[in-house]
Formats: C-alpha cells, structure tokens, sequence
C-alpha cells in the first residue's frame, strides 16, 4: 500500500520555491536600481563613470540590502532543500541569518540616515536616546547568527535542538528590536505629516520620505504579524512555508526604498525649497536652493538671508532651510 503523500513535504517544497522565486524578484530590483543610479548619477549629470560617483552612503546601503536579501533568500532554499545533510545546510543557516542581519542593519541605517532630520524636528528632547539605540539595535539584529556560526564550527550542533531553540529565541529578540526601531520610525513619519500638512511652503522632498517610510514600516508590520504565528505554532508543518512567505515582504520594502530614493531624486530636479516667510526681492528672482552643500545656490540663500532689510527671523528660518538641503544631499 502506498503512503499518502506527507503535507509537511508539499510545504517544504512551496517553501523552497517562494525563496527562489523571492531572490529572482531581489535581483531584478537589484539590476533594475543599478540601471537607476547609473542613469541619475552619470548620464542626467554628464559625470564620468567612476566608484565616487555612484557610491553615494545612500547607494552603497541600498546596493548592501539587495545583496544581502539575495544571499538571505538564496540560502534558505539551500538550508531547506539540504535539511538532513548537517554539514551543507549549517553553512546555509548560517548565511541566511548573516544575510537577514546585515539586511536589517541596512535598512535600519538607511532609515536613520533619512529620517535623521525629521526625528530632530518631531522628538527634539529625545534625539539623543534615539540616536543611542540607533547604535544598540543593530548589534541585536546581527544575533541570530550566532547558533549559525557555532554549528559552521562544530557542525554535529546543528541537529541539536538546543541549537534551534537559541537560534529562534534570538530572532525573538532581534524581531523585538526591529519592531522598536520601526515604531520609532513610523511614529516620526506620521507626526511629521500631521505637522506639514497644512504647510504649503514645507518643503516636498521631507514629505515624501515620510510617505514611503510609512509604506515600507507598514510591510514590516505586516512581516512581523506573519511570522509570528511560527513561534505560536512552532510544532505546525507549515512554519517554514509561513516563514518564507513572511520574508518575502523584504522585497517589497526593499522596493519601497529604491521607489523612494528615485522620488526624492525627482523633486531634486524638479524643485527648490521654499524659505517660508522669506520674500524675495527684485535682485533675488532668480536665487535658488542647490540640494548639493557648498553650491552656489547654497549660498545664494544664506546671503538672501543676510541681505539688508530682511528680520532676523527671516534669517534663522533661511540658515534652517541651508542645514534641511544639507541634509538631504546624504
């Protein structure tokens, strides 16, 4: 007689393809980002095609996310396709947890770095304990990996339970982290919208980061929310297929970013900064906000500022609006 087919093997086999299917969808984003930054930092500038170009910070983390979710996806596959040979599928796990990491880190500086200017205007007095836990969080989403590096040392360890059990309980504790950091980052988004709303001259650029951070916080949640339930079902066939289903929301995050960064590089070219309550006069029809530091446009609005006649709060709000355009250029 034959054996009914098993349902945790269908699941295992549904699970391996979403991660491959997951990592083709990453390497198009990937090409696809890499055609962008060529397009916007070379061919639209007229620069030569060099490493300072387009390696802006910006760049190398975006570029630093992809690959990492590449590897992240690609070896899970592997992990669950070579599951009873220990000494392949330890490796595997253990650069899928470094992948996973590094790709949280990622986006963790990405967002910082983007929001850095929004979470001075929103949490003013608590700048500095969020800056402290920017340094913290990292080091907790990076975790995980340790069972992987002690089964790639000692590859008997992996079929230990006491293995798997450390290792979920760390992504317990790097999930928590993550899910600290993106509150933060979607409380600052959305207290930001509030207080621009109604603010015509506010500059476009800052709203939109704050659009897509609460796009791309939103899928996080929803990654969370799914992955929860293999740690409230852990015995349940299906935890791997949930998993990965789980994960492949990273790509649509990573594709929230790269949309982001595009729109933000569009609104570069399209528009200046306005100055609120800074009225130009005949001799500065034509002065304009450079995003680049040390431009002359850049300039050009500081010394609008400094002009005779103008009040000393239309000088404030134009050195604020020099250090926002600064700051955007990161």
């Amino acid at each position: 007689m034959i054996d009914p087919p098993n349902p945790g093997d269908f699941a295992l086999l549904a699970a391996i393809i979403i991660n491959w299917i997951s990592a083709g969808i990453s390497v198009t984003i990937f090409i696809a980002f890499t055609v962008q930054v060529l397009w916007v930092e070379t061919i639209q500038t007229g620069q030569p095609l060099t490493l300072q170009t387009i390696a802006s910070p910006l760049n190398k983390l975006l570029f630093l996310i992809l690959i990492s979710i590449i590897l992240y996806y690609a070896s899970t596959a592997i992990d669950y396709a070579t599951n009873p040979e220990p000494y392949v599928a330890n490796t595997a796990m253990f650069l899928s947890d470094i992948g996973l990491g590094i790709a949280e880190t990622g986006y963790l500086t990405f967002s910082y770095i983007r929001s850095e200017h929004l979470i001075k205007v929103v949490h003013g007095r608590t700048k500095r304990a969020a800056y402290i836990a920017m340094r913290i969080i990292p080091i907790l989403l990076l975790l995980p990996a340790t069972p992987g590096i002690l089964c790639a040392i000692v590859p008997a360890l992996y079929v230990r339970r006491e293995i798997s059990l450390a290792r979920r309980a760390l992504l317990c504790v790097s999930g928590v982290a993550g899910l600290m950091a993106d509150t933060l980052f979607v409380t600052t988004y959305v207290l930001f919208l509030r207080r621009t709303s109604l603010d015509v001259e506010g500059d476009l650029r800052f709203r939109t980061i704050a659009r897509y951070g609460v796009v791309g916080c939103c899928w996080l949640y929803v990654s969370y929310a799914i992955f929860l339930v293999t740690f409230v079902a852990d015995q349940l066939e299906l935890k791997d297929l949930i998993a990965s289903i789980a994960t492949a929301v990273l790509n649509v995050v990573a594709l929230t970013l790269v949309l982001m960064k595009r729109r933000v590089n569009q609104l570069k070219g399209e528009e200046a900064p306005t100055i609120p309550g800074l009225r130009k006069g005949p001799e500065e029809q034509n002065a304009s906000v450079s995003a680049f530091p040390g431009s002359a446009n850049t300039k050009s609005v500081t010394a609008a500022a400094l002009s005779p006649g103008k009040t000393t709060n239309n000088l404030i709000t134009g050195l604020q609006t020099t250090e926002q355009c600064v700051f955007i250029a990161k």
